[in-house]
């Protein structure tokens, strides 16, 4: 990647001879977190001449080199040798975390994550609201006590997910930088494709997700039983022949929402919905029924005589629902039964997802059975684990056509 680099091997070696290999580590790993220097930036090669000196690196090459494998690791300074693992494993790691994070794996950015120390089957409890038990007390008269009634729900173990990146003699000696490089991308960008289609099944509910907790599932799991997300009993959150084609369906499912109660009080659940989740196929309706700012109204229909009433006022939806965000993934037509399917709500609130851990990466230690068998000097692993759950399926309402 000559000529495009924003650190070469001379900037390197100074940084290395001034500041020492720990404190040179630490700027660029401090850089590379704060992005002002990108794993493109870089050359695994230079990296090692820098930290290991060039004998050391002539020394990977068979036909070049007196030795290989642990003659060569420990023929460098054991701390040079630790700090040149951990700048590539950081390089590597922020390769991988850029797309794992990728700008259109929209619902990983919106669902909320939670941290959980609890590998296994794990209960969230809670305490069901008491009402409005407010009743006038007379002169003298006692108070009466309020009680509290258990309340919880169940979450799905979380499952491990992850790979290896090994770094080989050649890689280094030939600087493939830009391939490993990308292969760090596909792994990143795999990786978060893979969490942000859960979090879309559990929107959805469908796919291999749509199942109990106890059998590692994404489904609403209510004190000891397993609820489909969209049903009409013990509440309804369905609106059935509501095709996305104007304001007044939007309507609709908001008027399904905001008549969601609680199932300890009967009171009105207070969800303001926050998103519209639609397919590609309903993308532009839904733009245009949010950009409009002008609804015509016909009373009496479309006769061509009589005293008809032709109103025309600005678009109740922000007025009356508020800022909604339009989200949308092309995952979605591809996940979901139909395509004209589409959901309001707030999902920060509906569904969520624990993690044991985020991604993060682990160095193999020196001197591996793989640097001699595969001739593989590092091996960087990248994992997370987690599960998506839905824990509050009263704050979407699907509407189906």
């Amino acid at each position: 990647m000559p000529g495009r680099r924003l650190i070469n091997y001379r900037e390197l070696r100074s940084q290395v001879e001034h500041l020492g290999p720990r404190r040179t580590t630490k700027h660029l790993t401090e850089s590379l977190e704060a992005k002002h220097l990108r794993p493109e930036d870089f050359s695994l090669r230079e990296l090692a001449e820098a930290f290991m000196g060039r004998e050391w690196v002539d020394n990977l090459h068979p036909k070049r080199g007196r030795f290989y494998g642990r003659d060569v690791l420990e023929a460098a300074d054991a701390v040079s040798y630790s700090h040149f693992g951990n700048i590539t494993g950081q390089i590597f790691f922020s390769s991988i975390k850029e797309n794992y994070e990728a700008p259109e794996f929209v619902f990983s950015k919106i669902i909320p994550t939670k941290p959980s120390e609890i590998l296994d089957m794990e209960k969230i409890p809670g305490i069901g609201d008491m009402g409005d038990e407010f009743s006038v007390i007379g002169e003298a008269d006692e108070y009466p006590n309020f009680g509290v009634v258990e309340d919880y729900i169940e979450i799905a173990a979380k499952e491990k997910r992850g790979g290896i990146v090994p770094v080989t003699k050649e890689a280094i000696f030939g600087d493939r930088t830009g391939k490993l490089l990308e292969r760090c991308k596909k792994i990143g960008y795999f990786e978060g494709l893979n969490k942000e289609k859960r979090l879309i099944d559990a929107v959805i509910d469908e796919n291999a997700g749509a199942k109990s907790a106890v059998l590692r599932g994404h489904r609403y799991h209510w004190k000891g039983v397993s609820y489909t997300t969209y049903v009409t009993t013990p509440w309804n959150n369905i609106q059935t022949s509501n095709a996305l084609v104007n304001w007044t369906d939007i309507e609709n499912a908001w008027l399904r929402l905001v008549q969601m109660t609680d199932p300890y009080t009967g009171e009105p659940i207070m969800v303001t919905p926050k998103h519209l989740v639609v397919t590609p196929q309903n993308l532009m309706t839904a733009k245009r029924i949010l950009k409009a700012t002008n609804v015509q109204t016909h009373s009496g229909g479309y006769a061509t005589t009589g005293n008809l009433v032709d109103t025309h006022a600005p678009s109740p939806i922000q007025e009356v629902v508020g800022n909604l965000e339009v989200v949308w993934s092309a995952l979605l037509a591809a996940r979901q039964s139909t395509d004209t399917d589409w959901q309001l709500g707030d999902l920060s609130k509906a569904i969520a997802y624990y993690s044991a851990w985020d991604l993060t990466t682990e160095d193999a230690p020196a001197n591996s059975p793989a640097a001699f068998r595969r001739d593989i000097v590092f091996e960087h692993k990248v994992s997370e684990m987690g599960v998506a759950a839905t824990v509050e399926p009263r704050a979407l309402v699907e509407s189906r056509a």
